[in-house]
């Protein structure tokens, strides 16, 4: 059976070049990059390399780059430390934090944590196209507002939020601004010097690296104000990435994220305007050959891959499902919710109904994806909604 893979919001593959330097580092060049041999010096020098590469897709210093274990971790590390120093720093007895109401959920159940134990937070309303407005994030502001955490662009319905703007909005009120930049790294240009943002969490996975690594955004004004006053660190011990997350560096994955970023961002713009027209191919055959569809996210500001669509008379789960069986892979929301009953928090924030939200599934595609995949994923949606909608009486 042939298989079409359309969930490269969820995951994407490793092509052969990356997986090559990731065997490359688990096999001959394994050494310790702390050790003070030439097999540990030669792994430093290549986890220094890795850094600045990484460093200049995101126009950053080498410094401002803290390799992690991808957008879960780094999205903690943000929400948890970063509330508490500035409110430590500030000498605030209670703080208050500014999010959307659409985040991914490694972003608000930490959110949630703090809650309980006495924070504030704000979650902000988007419009139906999933839009935070800079004019309700400055309104939100307070005197003991400390930290704001707002998505570059959403994992379910792709809409590209204003962050620079936000960012700078918080800078000027001396808010530490912080971006999870998951879904957007690798896909549209990122600039953390242009946009002001002052931390940013990535994860390689999603560009086409390994799973389980990826790195955290730091400026450098943000760490030399905290290391002035207060120790930093995520994890303590040996000193590792700059004192702030200690622990051997995976320098197999690290070497094979680096070489995915390469790939990735170095015609990031060409091969965006690639998977955009094909996203546009597959959102016009589906609606040529499946009357009621509706696309979900704004229609201009989103991630070149991403297509959400709700299908009248159909339950999405089932139809994902029954694709599967047929080796089309798409999804119905966040991979990390696809075992979650309730309705998506992100449909729901942008106005759908429960039945609404139950009819919409995710198509996300990539620069390795074809139109003749396009094609064979649209006749095989269209026999299947028939189908679906024929059992209810559609």
């Amino acid at each position: 059976m042939k298989e079409i893979y359309l969930d490269n919001a969820a995951t994407t593959f490793m092509p052969p070049e990356v997986i090559d330097i990731m065997e490359r580092y688990s096999g001959t060049d394994y050494g310790n990059p702390s050790a003070l041999y030439e097999k540990g010096r030669n792994s430093r020098k290549a986890l220094d390399h890795v850094r600045g590469i990484i460093a200049d897709t995101v126009n950053a210093r080498e410094d401002e780059i803290i390799f992690t274990s991808g957008g879960t971790e780094s999205d903690n590390w943000a929400v948890k430390c970063i509330p508490y120093l500035e409110a430590l720093r500030k000498g605030m007895s209670s703080a208050h934090i500014i999010t959307s109401s659409i985040e991914h959920h490694a972003v608000l159940n930490p959110l949630r944590q703090l809650e309980d134990i006495g924070y504030n937070v704000t979650y902000l309303p988007v419009d139906r196209y999933g839009r935070v407005s800079p004019k309700d994030f400055g309104k939100a502001l307070r005197h003991d507002t400390v930290f704001a955490t707002i998505m570059t662009a959403n994992n379910e319905i792709g809409t590209v939020e204003p962050v620079n703007e936000l960012a700078g909005i918080a800078k000027k009120a001396g808010i530490v601004f912080h971006t999870d930049a998951v879904q957007a790294y690798g896909h549209i240009p990122v600039d953390v010097k242009e946009s002001g943002i002052g931390m940013m969490s990535v994860s390689a996975h999603k560009f086409h690296g390994p799973r389980g690594c990826g790195f955290m955004y730091i400026s450098k004004e943000l760490k030399s104000m905290w290391e002035s006053e207060i120790e930093l660190p995520l994890i303590a011990g040996g000193g590792q990435e700059y004192g702030l997350r200690s622990g051997t560096e995976n320098l197999a994955s690290i070497a094979a994220m680096g070489k995915a970023a390469v790939m990735s961002c170095r015609e990031v713009e060409k091969d965006g305007d690639y998977v955009r027209t094909l996203r546009e191919y597959c959102y016009d055959k589906l609606k040529k050959n499946i009357p009621e569809i509706t696309m979900n996210g704004d229609p201009v500001n989103r991630l070149p891959g991403n297509l959400n669509i709700s299908i009248k008379g159909i339950e999405a789960r089932s139809l994902m499902l029954l694709a599967g069986e047929q080796g089309l892979y798409i999804s119905t929301a966040s991979a990390c919710s696809q075992k979650d009953t309730h309705s998506s928090h992100v449909l729901k924030a942008i106005g759908l109904s429960s039945a609404q939200a139950g009819e919409a599934i995710r198509i996300s595609v990539c620069r390795y994806n074809t139109r003749e995949e396009i094609d064979d994923a649209v006749k095989i949606l269209s026999g299947l909604v028939n189908k679906l909608r024929s059992y209810g009486g559609y």
